[in-house]
Protein backbone atom coordinates (compact mmCIF):
# COMPACT_ATOMS: atom_id res chain seq x y z
CA UNK A 1 0.00 0.00 0.00
CA UNK A 2 0.68 3.59 0.15
CA UNK A 3 1.95 6.10 -2.11
CA UNK A 4 4.27 8.38 -2.41
CA UNK A 5 4.98 9.06 -6.04
CA UNK A 6 4.18 8.01 -9.56
CA UNK A 7 6.46 6.37 -12.11
CA UNK A 8 7.53 8.88 -14.73
CA UNK A 9 6.84 6.71 -17.72
CA UNK A 10 3.22 6.23 -16.64
CA UNK A 11 2.50 9.92 -16.43
CA UNK A 12 1.78 10.32 -20.12
CA UNK A 13 -0.46 7.24 -20.16
CA UNK A 14 -2.54 8.52 -17.26
CA UNK A 15 -2.46 12.22 -18.13
CA UNK A 16 -6.11 12.29 -19.15
CA UNK A 17 -7.11 10.82 -15.80
CA UNK A 18 -5.15 13.47 -13.93
CA UNK A 19 -6.73 16.23 -16.01
CA UNK A 20 -10.18 14.95 -15.12
CA UNK A 21 -9.61 14.11 -11.47
CA UNK A 22 -6.93 16.50 -10.20
CA UNK A 23 -6.68 17.45 -7.40
CA UNK A 24 -8.67 14.53 -6.03
CA UNK A 25 -7.81 11.23 -7.69
CA UNK A 26 -10.00 8.25 -6.88
CA UNK A 27 -8.08 5.26 -5.64
CA UNK A 28 -9.53 2.40 -7.68
CA UNK A 29 -6.96 -0.10 -8.89
CA UNK A 30 -5.00 0.74 -12.03
CA UNK A 31 -2.42 -1.38 -13.80
CA UNK A 32 1.27 -0.62 -13.27
CA UNK A 33 4.34 -2.32 -14.60
CA UNK A 34 5.83 -4.51 -11.88
CA UNK A 35 5.29 -5.24 -8.19
CA UNK A 36 7.39 -4.47 -5.17
CA UNK A 37 6.71 -6.64 -2.14
CA UNK A 38 8.33 -4.65 0.64
CA UNK A 39 7.98 -1.42 2.56
CA UNK A 40 9.56 0.78 5.18
CA UNK A 41 8.77 0.79 8.91
CA UNK A 42 5.20 1.50 9.94
CA UNK A 43 6.29 4.13 12.44
CA UNK A 44 6.09 7.76 11.30
CA UNK A 45 3.77 6.91 8.48
CA UNK A 46 5.86 4.59 6.31
CA UNK A 47 4.12 1.76 4.50
CA UNK A 48 4.71 -1.74 5.80
CA UNK A 49 3.37 -5.19 5.05
CA UNK A 50 0.40 -5.63 7.36
CA UNK A 51 -0.32 -8.94 9.04
CA UNK A 52 -3.48 -10.57 7.71
CA UNK A 53 -3.78 -12.36 11.04
CA UNK A 54 -3.97 -9.00 12.79
CA UNK A 55 -6.34 -7.58 10.16
CA UNK A 56 -8.34 -10.66 9.10
CA UNK A 57 -11.45 -8.72 8.05
CA UNK A 58 -9.65 -6.69 5.35
CA UNK A 59 -10.27 -8.21 1.93
CA UNK A 60 -9.57 -7.80 -1.79
CA UNK A 61 -12.63 -6.55 -3.69
CA UNK A 62 -13.13 -6.82 -7.47
CA UNK A 63 -15.94 -5.44 -9.62
CA UNK A 64 -16.39 -4.47 -13.26
CA UNK A 65 -14.86 -1.10 -12.36
CA UNK A 66 -11.62 -2.54 -10.98
CA UNK A 67 -9.83 -3.80 -7.90
CA UNK A 68 -10.29 -2.20 -4.50
CA UNK A 69 -10.22 -3.04 -0.80
CA UNK A 70 -13.15 -3.91 1.44
CA UNK A 71 -13.77 -4.78 5.08
CA UNK A 72 -16.02 -7.38 6.66
CA UNK A 73 -18.29 -5.56 9.13
CA UNK A 74 -20.71 -8.44 9.70
CA UNK A 75 -21.26 -12.06 8.66
CA UNK A 76 -22.90 -10.96 5.41
CA UNK A 77 -21.96 -7.28 5.18
CA UNK A 78 -18.91 -5.51 3.74
CA UNK A 79 -18.00 -1.84 3.52
CA UNK A 80 -16.14 -0.29 0.58
CA UNK A 81 -16.09 2.90 -1.52
CA UNK A 82 -18.98 3.73 -3.83
CA UNK A 83 -16.65 4.52 -6.73
CA UNK A 84 -15.40 0.91 -6.62
CA UNK A 85 -18.66 -0.61 -7.90
CA UNK A 86 -21.75 0.40 -9.85
CA UNK A 87 -24.79 1.04 -7.69
CA UNK A 88 -27.07 -1.98 -7.46
CA UNK A 89 -24.60 -4.42 -9.02
CA UNK A 90 -22.60 -7.33 -7.67
CA UNK A 91 -18.89 -8.06 -7.31
CA UNK A 92 -16.59 -10.58 -5.66
CA UNK A 93 -14.50 -10.69 -2.51
CA UNK A 94 -11.37 -12.78 -1.87
CA UNK A 95 -11.73 -14.92 1.24
CA UNK A 96 -9.18 -17.53 2.30
CA UNK A 97 -8.03 -18.23 -1.22
CA UNK A 98 -11.48 -18.37 -2.81
CA UNK A 99 -13.81 -15.80 -4.33
CA UNK A 100 -17.09 -15.13 -2.53
CA UNK A 101 -20.00 -13.69 -4.50
CA UNK A 102 -21.12 -10.19 -3.54
CA UNK A 103 -24.77 -10.10 -4.57
CA UNK A 104 -25.62 -6.39 -4.42
CA UNK A 105 -23.81 -3.17 -3.53
CA UNK A 106 -25.68 -0.02 -2.59
CA UNK A 107 -24.29 3.52 -2.83
CA UNK A 108 -25.15 6.21 -0.36
CA UNK A 109 -27.99 8.15 -2.07
CA UNK A 110 -26.02 11.42 -1.91
CA UNK A 111 -23.06 9.99 -3.82
CA UNK A 112 -22.95 11.52 -7.32
CA UNK A 113 -19.76 9.96 -8.66
CA UNK A 114 -17.37 12.54 -7.29
CA UNK A 115 -18.40 13.82 -3.87
CA UNK A 116 -17.53 12.78 -0.34
CA UNK A 117 -20.48 10.46 0.32
CA UNK A 118 -18.26 7.74 -1.13
CA UNK A 119 -19.71 4.74 0.71
CA UNK A 120 -21.01 1.41 -0.51
CA UNK A 121 -22.48 -1.33 1.64
CA UNK A 122 -22.58 -4.74 -0.01
CA UNK A 123 -24.35 -7.97 0.82
CA UNK A 124 -22.58 -11.31 0.51
CA UNK A 125 -24.23 -14.40 -0.94
CA UNK A 126 -23.17 -16.45 2.09
CA UNK A 127 -22.32 -15.85 5.72
CA UNK A 128 -18.65 -15.63 6.68
CA UNK A 129 -17.67 -17.43 9.87
CA UNK A 130 -14.69 -17.50 12.23
CA UNK A 131 -13.58 -13.95 11.45
CA UNK A 132 -13.72 -11.12 14.04
CA UNK A 133 -15.70 -8.48 12.16
CA UNK A 134 -14.52 -4.89 12.41
CA UNK A 135 -16.70 -2.44 14.31
CA UNK A 136 -17.83 0.85 12.75
CA UNK A 137 -17.46 3.88 14.98
CA UNK A 138 -20.27 6.40 14.47
CA UNK A 139 -19.40 8.85 17.25
CA UNK A 140 -18.87 12.46 16.16
CA UNK A 141 -16.10 12.60 18.76
CA UNK A 142 -13.81 10.63 16.43
CA UNK A 143 -11.61 11.32 14.75
CA UNK A 144 -10.41 14.75 15.79
CA UNK A 145 -7.55 16.74 14.31
CA UNK A 146 -4.28 15.26 15.51
CA UNK A 147 -5.63 11.75 15.93
CA UNK A 148 -3.49 9.19 14.15
CA UNK A 149 -5.38 6.77 11.92
CA UNK A 150 -4.30 3.35 10.71
CA UNK A 151 -4.91 2.98 6.95
CA UNK A 152 -5.21 -0.50 5.42
CA UNK A 153 -5.34 -1.49 1.77
CA UNK A 154 -4.32 -3.77 -1.08
CA UNK A 155 -3.22 -0.92 -3.32
CA UNK A 156 -0.01 0.19 -5.02
CA UNK A 157 3.12 0.73 -2.94
CA UNK A 158 6.38 2.65 -2.92
CA UNK A 159 9.71 1.10 -3.80
CA UNK A 160 11.62 1.20 -0.48
CA UNK A 161 14.88 1.72 -2.41
CA UNK A 162 13.51 4.66 -4.37
CA UNK A 163 10.61 6.60 -2.82
CA UNK A 164 10.13 8.49 -6.09
CA UNK A 165 8.81 5.28 -7.71
CA UNK A 166 5.45 3.65 -7.14
CA UNK A 167 4.54 0.19 -8.41
CA UNK A 168 1.38 -1.80 -8.72
CA UNK A 169 0.83 -4.24 -5.90
CA UNK A 170 0.09 -6.98 -8.43
CA UNK A 171 0.49 -9.74 -5.87
CA UNK A 172 -2.18 -7.94 -3.80
CA UNK A 173 -0.35 -8.02 -0.48
CA UNK A 174 -1.87 -6.09 2.42
CA UNK A 175 -0.08 -2.90 3.45
CA UNK A 176 -0.72 -0.43 6.24
CA UNK A 177 0.43 2.93 7.49
CA UNK A 178 -0.24 5.62 10.07
CA UNK A 179 -1.34 9.15 9.18
CA UNK A 180 -2.59 12.06 11.31
CA UNK A 181 -5.92 13.79 10.77
CA UNK A 182 -5.44 17.41 9.68
CA UNK A 183 -9.06 18.34 8.87
CA UNK A 184 -12.48 17.10 10.01
CA UNK A 185 -15.71 16.90 8.07
CA UNK A 186 -18.03 19.91 7.84
CA UNK A 187 -21.71 20.54 7.18
CA UNK A 188 -21.06 20.28 3.43
CA UNK A 189 -18.70 17.30 3.23
CA UNK A 190 -18.15 13.96 4.96
CA UNK A 191 -14.43 14.02 4.17
CA UNK A 192 -11.76 13.96 6.79
CA UNK A 193 -8.21 14.54 5.56
CA UNK A 194 -4.97 12.88 6.60
CA UNK A 195 -1.51 13.84 5.44
CA UNK A 196 2.04 12.53 5.58
CA UNK A 197 4.06 9.82 3.89
CA UNK A 198 1.31 7.23 4.35
CA UNK A 199 -1.79 7.66 2.26
CA UNK A 200 -4.08 6.00 -0.21
CA UNK A 201 -2.88 4.75 -3.57
CA UNK A 202 -4.67 3.05 -6.47
CA UNK A 203 -6.30 -0.15 -5.16
CA UNK A 204 -6.62 1.15 -1.58
CA UNK A 205 -10.05 2.59 -2.35
CA UNK A 206 -12.63 1.27 0.05
CA UNK A 207 -10.01 0.31 2.62
CA UNK A 208 -10.86 1.27 6.17
CA UNK A 209 -9.32 3.99 8.31
CA UNK A 210 -9.16 3.07 12.01
CA UNK A 211 -8.93 4.93 15.26
CA UNK A 212 -6.82 2.91 17.70
CA UNK A 213 -7.56 3.29 21.40
CA UNK A 214 -5.08 3.01 24.26
CA UNK A 215 -6.68 -0.21 25.53
CA UNK A 216 -5.93 -1.93 22.22
CA UNK A 217 -9.43 -1.61 20.82
CA UNK A 218 -9.85 -0.25 17.31
CA UNK A 219 -12.83 0.91 15.27
CA UNK A 220 -13.44 2.00 11.69
CA UNK A 221 -13.93 5.76 11.32
CA UNK A 222 -14.06 5.99 7.52
CA UNK A 223 -13.42 4.65 4.04
CA UNK A 224 -10.47 5.71 1.86
CA UNK A 225 -11.79 7.62 -1.13
CA UNK A 226 -9.39 9.98 -2.89
CA UNK A 227 -5.83 11.33 -2.84
CA UNK A 228 -4.39 14.73 -3.65
CA UNK A 229 -2.21 14.80 -6.76
CA UNK A 230 -0.05 17.67 -8.01
CA UNK A 231 -0.31 18.80 -11.63
CA UNK A 232 2.74 16.77 -12.63
CA UNK A 233 1.04 13.59 -11.41
CA UNK A 234 2.82 13.27 -8.07
CA UNK A 235 0.97 12.20 -4.94
CA UNK A 236 1.47 14.80 -2.21
CA UNK A 237 0.48 12.62 0.73
CA UNK A 238 -3.05 13.87 1.42
CA UNK A 239 -5.78 11.24 1.65
CA UNK A 240 -9.50 11.99 1.78
CA UNK A 241 -11.61 9.62 3.85
CA UNK A 242 -15.41 9.48 3.85
CA UNK A 243 -16.08 9.35 7.57
CA UNK A 244 -18.61 7.04 9.18
CA UNK A 245 -18.98 9.60 11.98
CA UNK A 246 -21.41 11.61 9.85
CA UNK A 247 -25.15 11.44 10.53
CA UNK A 248 -25.75 10.75 6.83
CA UNK A 249 -23.78 7.52 7.09
CA UNK A 250 -25.48 6.42 10.29
CA UNK A 251 -29.06 6.86 9.10
CA UNK A 252 -28.33 5.32 5.69
CA UNK A 253 -26.58 2.28 7.15
CA UNK A 254 -29.47 1.72 9.57
CA UNK A 255 -31.88 1.75 6.63
CA UNK A 256 -29.63 -0.70 4.75
CA UNK A 257 -29.65 -3.12 7.69
CA UNK A 258 -33.44 -2.92 7.86
CA UNK A 259 -33.74 -3.62 4.12
CA UNK A 260 -31.26 -6.51 3.95
CA UNK A 261 -31.40 -8.01 7.46
CA UNK A 262 -27.58 -8.17 7.25
CA UNK A 263 -26.18 -7.07 10.61
CA UNK A 264 -23.35 -4.52 10.85
CA UNK A 265 -21.04 -4.28 13.85
CA UNK A 266 -21.44 -0.85 15.42
CA UNK A 267 -24.82 -0.31 13.77
CA UNK A 268 -26.94 -3.37 14.64
CA UNK A 269 -27.73 -4.09 18.28
CA UNK A 270 -27.89 -7.81 17.52
CA UNK A 271 -24.65 -8.04 15.51
CA UNK A 272 -22.62 -11.11 16.40
CA UNK A 273 -18.96 -12.02 15.90
CA UNK A 274 -17.81 -8.41 16.27
CA UNK A 275 -14.26 -7.59 17.34
CA UNK A 276 -14.32 -6.77 21.04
Amino acid sequence: MLLYRYIAFLTSVLSLIFVILTPDVSLAQMQFDEPVDDGGPLISGKAQRASTSRWPATRIFNSDIGGCTTTLVGPRAILTAAHCVENGTGAEMKHRGSWVTVTTCSHHPKYDGANSWDYALCELAEDIHNVPFEVINTSRSYPREGHELALLGYGCISDPKDPAVTFSNTNRALYGGIAPVVARFTDTTTYIKTTGESGGCFGDSGGAAYIQFSNGRREIVGVMSRALVASEGVFVGDTYISTTSHIDFVTWSEDWVDATSAAICGISLDAKGCRS
